[in-house]
């Protein structure tokens, strides 16, 4: 769910990206909620980096959040970008061994049933393991006067992240529920029991703040929900405190103009998106801040219809139209590269 990173969202709860997609996130506990109790919420990779929406990458970073950007040409930007703000200890250290965090979810867990017992409320407990014994769902479920059993009280759920060129990556939600609904802090957490991305829910959406941290414990990736979409400014953070990227969103989509920078902390990118699609004037930097490239990109309606949100893993971009203009680290001009284009095509010089 985490932020618009890798992407990043922060990443939708419950989310699947399309398949074919390098980090394909797929939610252990999914099918044994069912309609009533609903999906676990989507843990993405917290340190998505910035792709160039005019360039297809090979492989996307990783989930979650926002990628955009407009500009004004300069020969070059040298600004050095912010670092990160500080954050509490609390909560942006690692957190205790999954040991622990467990043992206290099972205490938890043990005065719900108390309070449910003691008002005569009949319940269930749910405890489903995977094949190496690790927690898939562990909770209780309330029958209500329907007499459908909804998963109230403490939840721990499992997610698996499945990396095509990796290992599987596996993680875990902890957090309430409410006659079946996500509510209130809900935190993911990693297999040695570090804090990955969190925030809260309200009737089972995504509000408020979220955030995600780098498995040293460092913000990656912090903005605003609204109504379960990422709504509002976005940034993410290298995990040496650089800012990384910069942008809003509206309704999930990327909108209005979009900064990136390099690890350095000058400026890489900087564009415009409109409705989740990158439009006009583009430019792009190198690493000392040399001027790289310079033209107009339109949105790529022929494949994946011009759009592209937090939760799309940078697979979606823009078009170069026009007049481009590339330039190698030297200051010559790239003329291979640099031309006229007409729907990403380069058609003369």
């Amino acid at each position: 769910m985490t932020t618009p990173g890798r992407r990043p969202r922060p990443w939708k709860a419950g989310s699947r990206p399309a398949a074919g997609l390098p980090a394909l996130r797929r939610t252990l506990a999914a099918g044994l909620l069912g309609a009533l109790a609903g999906g676990a919420p989507a843990c993405g990779d917290p340190g998505e980096g910035g792709e160039d929406p005019s360039e297809p990458q090979a492989r996307a970073v990783a989930r979650t959040g926002p990628a955009t950007s407009p500009g004004v040409p300069t020969a070059t930007f040298p600004t050095l970008h912010p670092a990160a703000p500080p954050v509490s200890p609390a909560v942006a250290a690692p957190g205790p061994e999954l040991a622990a965090l467990l043992a206290d979810h099972a205490g938890r867990l043990e005065n719900a049933r108390a309070a449910a017992e003691a008002e005569g409320r009949a319940l269930r407990e749910v405890d489903t393991r995977d094949e190496d014994g690790r927690v898939e769902r562990r909770g209780l479920e309330v029958r209500d006067a329907d007499g459908r059993w909804l998963a109230t009280g403490p939840w721990a759920e499992a997610e698996l992240l499945v990396d095509w060129y990796g290992p599987d990556t596996w993680t875990l939600w902890l957090g309430e529920r409410m006659a079946g609904r996500r509510v209130g802090p809900w935190t993911c957490h990693d297999a040695r029991g570090r804090p990955r991305e969190g925030g809260r829910y309200e009737d089972d959406a995504q509000e408020g703040v979220w955030r995600a941290w780098h498995p040293d414990g460092s913000l990656a990736r912090e903005g605003p929900y609204r109504h379960g979409l990422a709504d509002g400014e976005w940034s993410w953070w290298y995990p040496n405190g650089q800012l990384m990227k910069r942008g809003h969103f509206e309704d999930d989509l990327d909108e209005g103009t979009w900064t990136f920078w390099h690890a350095s902390g000058r400026v890489e990118r900087r564009g415009r998106y409109e409705g989740g699609a990158p439009v006009g004037t583009w430019t792009s930097w190198h690493p000392d801040g040399s001027l790289a490239s310079l033209g107009r990109l339109e949105p790529d309606e022929r494949e994946h219809g011009g759009l592209r949100s937090l939760h799309d893993d940078g697979l979606r971009h823009g078009l170069r139209q026009g007049p481009w203009r590339f330039w190698h680290r030297d200051g010559r001009l790239d003329e291979a590269r640099s031309g006229r284009y007409v729907d990403g095509e380069r058609v003369g010089p």
